[in-house]
């Protein structure tokens, strides 16, 4: 995992953490909503052209993207899958502001 500063350290940290576990097919469903809603409010709150986060903004959320995915497609609960869906978008749009 890169480390951008002391600064960013943790959001890097987190963004992996949530990339890794959303897709763990062994969650409950209250657990997988919870890190869903997680990630909207977070994915709206990213700045990926901040200079600490923006080298590492696009690889996290391109691995968290394709999780998603998964999530989206595979969720037998619908709730689940239409909260990623509404994540694919939000993270879509944040991949599409990265500093190239």
């Amino acid at each position: 995992m890169p480390f951008c500063s002391l600064n960013c350290n943790w959001s890097c940290q987190a963004c992996y953490t949530v990339a890794s576990c959303v897709s763990n097919a062994v969650l409950p469903v209250q657990d997988t909503l919870t890190k869903l809603k997680w990630i909207q409010s977070t994915s709206m709150a990213l700045d990926p052209k901040d200079p600490l986060l923006a080298p590492h903004v696009k690889p996290i959320l391109d691995q968290l993207h394709s999780k998603l995915q998964h999530v989206s497609a595979e969720s037998p609960n619908r709730e689940a899958a239409s909260q990623a869906l509404m994540c694919l978008h939000l993270i879509n749009s944040v991949i599409h502001h990265c500093i190239p």
